[in-house]
């Protein structure tokens, strides 16, 4: 596909040129086409704001978590005083409807929390990928590239044959020599 789309470039600057021979004299080549590719993974992981992202988000989840685990030490409170009391006594009847109350609040609260997770992971992502598209821009019109691939190199940590299939697959570069990244 590349190959494709760097034939169908080229095709099209030649296109764009005088057929006739003394305009061909009189007017230069077209410039070949310059193309870059940024390996993304590489990117990613040398982000310094990556980090930033990575403990903020790993916050956000480690304070989600500790809330979530105050509320279930608080059902198990309850349940240990229930089994404690006689059944259809009011104090046991008043604890049951409190545990089944903290139980519909508990499961409100993983709701939310985990619809907020997604909702920051979101922001924080797409930012840290607007701030690397912007930046791959100013050196593309620096560079004066009139095309910039993603490569995107292999996980050697992949966990299963589906991941190592989708690596493949993502990536658009196959081949290009490492001093032109």
């Amino acid at each position: 596909a590349v190959l494709a789309v760097l034939m169908v470039a080229s095709g099209a600057r030649a296109a764009d040129a005088p057929k006739t021979p003394a305009a061909d004299a009189a007017s230069p080549a077209p410039r070949a086409l310059k193309i870059g590719y940024v390996d993304i993974s590489r990117v990613w992981s040398e982000c310094r704001r990556r980090t930033d992202f990575d403990n903020d988000y790993k916050a956000l989840r480690l304070d989600l978590a500790s809330q979530d685990r105050t509320r279930t030490d608080e059902i198990a409170r309850y349940q240990s005083q229930i089994e404690k009391l006689a059944m259809g006594t009011p104090e046991r009847l008043e604890l049951e409807e409190k545990a089944k109350t903290a139980m519909k609040e508990t499961e409100e609260f993983r709701r939310k929390g985990a619809q907020e997770l997604n909702d920051k992971f979101l922001a924080m992502f797409n930012g840290l990928v607007g701030e690397v598209l912007k930046e791959i821009a100013l050196v593309a019109k620096e560079g004066d590239y009139d095309l910039i691939l993603k490569e995107q190199s292999p996980d050697p940590n992949v966990a299963d044959r589906a991941d190592a299939v989708l690596q493949l697959g993502q990536r658009v570069v196959l081949y290009a020599k490492p001093e032109y990244d």
